[in-house]
């Protein structure tokens, strides 16, 4: 893509049948797509990650279908060495447009209570090292 700029796939399926009774199994995950652009420099990271997660009505008899989800995510990590000692901060948001879903192996899909919204997360990492006396 060019210089820092990294672009990543991802597919995910499963599919599982019940010999005997020719149905699905139960609790099996849908097909999942994830596409991600990521800006990689020496002391700033950046990335987008769009996320497709299909519906899934290939289900047993006694289990609910699931709708299919878009989802967007955003980040940024920058890098420090303060005083010899390296941080790491990162500022993240997931489900940026607060897209309500439902996990199909989640339980609390049969309570109908999806996942949860928008999602900001605030990352510090800071190393600590111990003298053993």
């Amino acid at each position: 893509l060019g210089r820092g700029f990294v672009l990543k796939e991802g597919f995910e399926y499963v599919w599982a049948t019940n010999t005997i009774t020719d149905l699905p199994l139960p609790f099996i995950p849908p097909m999942r797509n994830q596409l991600e652009l990521r800006y990689e420099a020496d002391h700033f990271n950046a990335f987008f990650r769009w996320e497709y997660v299909f519906a899934q009505d290939r289900v047993e008899r006694n289990e609910r279908e699931t709708a299919d989800a878009s989802l967007l995510h955003v980040g940024v990590t920058g890098k420090w060495n303060l005083s010899g000692v390296p941080v790491n901060l990162t500022l993240a948001v997931q489900n940026i447009f607060n897209v309500p879903f439902f996990d199909h192996l989640s339980r609390y899909r049969q309570l109908n209570i999806p996942e949860p919204g928008r999602n900001i997360m605030v990352r510090l990492v800071v190393p600590l090292e111990w003298e053993n006396r």
